[in-house]
């Protein structure tokens, strides 16, 4: 009955051997599944670390951070708003000065109008002015007082001379009309004054021989020493005309 007992003791322990290289099996399994593959062996694919760091939780932030979060957010919302209203300001001085430089295009326009308004009319009063003198002038050596008094009244300066540089009163005097001598002296008129050829009123009516007129200059302060251009005196020529008359 002893012999028989060895081979029970031999079959237990090949049972115990093969379970213990079945569970070092079982162990070593799982790790050879786990090998990371060649490809990813220098730390993996950066898509794949991508999609783990997405899928990790995130970390929850401390009341400061928060508070910090706000506060950034807010200081960012409040740049905008402020960067919104300068832009809206300058557009709206942009709109300003474009409508100022309009307008002052529109005065200086204007300005440039009125001037050459002014001087067209400064070029026809001057005109009308001229046009008148002449009338007055020439119608002082006619002696019609009726249609002298009109352009004085007009505005025609008492001594205002024509083209020929002759003032109303030596035209007049010339003339030997004493009405009109007696209406121009009333109103200021120069005896003395020197016209063409720097023949004074009293000269030219001495010329003529208008001694009536003579007398009324020489009462009204004429000058009988005032020689013409000749240099001849009113007396000289008054001489001449009596010897003619003789």
């Amino acid at each position: 009955m002893a012999p028989k007992a060895k081979p029970r003791a031999s079959a237990q322990r090949s049972r115990s051997s093969s379970s213990q290289v079945t569970s070092i099996t079982r162990r070593a399994g799982p790790k050879s599944k786990s090998k990371v593959p060649a490809e990813n062996a220098g730390g993996g694919a950066p898509e794949n670390i991508w999609k783990d760091l997405q899928r990790s939780p995130t970390p929850e932030l401390s009341r400061e951070e928060e508070a910090a979060q706000r506060l950034q957010a807010a200081c960012r919302g409040w740049l905008a708003r402020l960067l919104e209203a300068r832009r809206d300001r300058e557009a709206e001085l942009a709109e300003v000065m474009h409508a100022a430089e309009k307008h002052g295009l529109r005065v200086e326009r204007q300005a440039e109008e009125l001037a050459l308004q002014r001087e067209a009319d400064r070029k026809r009063q001057k005109e009308e002015l001229e046009k008148n003198i002449e009338a007055f002038v020439l119608t002082a050596f006619d002696g019609d007082v009726q249609e002298v008094l009109p352009l004085l009244e007009a505005g025609v300066p008492i001594d205002s001379r024509s083209r020929r540089d002759n003032t109303a009163l030596s035209e007049a005097a010339c003339g030997g009309n004493s009405e009109m001598v007696r209406m121009l002296l009333q109103r200021r008129g120069n005896p003395n004054s020197r016209c063409e050829f720097l023949r004074t009123p009293i000269w030219r009516a001495a010329y003529r021989g208008h001694t009536a007129v003579v007398q009324m200059l020489l009462e009204s302060g004429g000058d009988p020493r005032i020689s013409s251009e000749c240099a001849e005196m009113p007396t000289d020529v008054a001489a001449e005309k009596e010897s003619e008359g003789t």
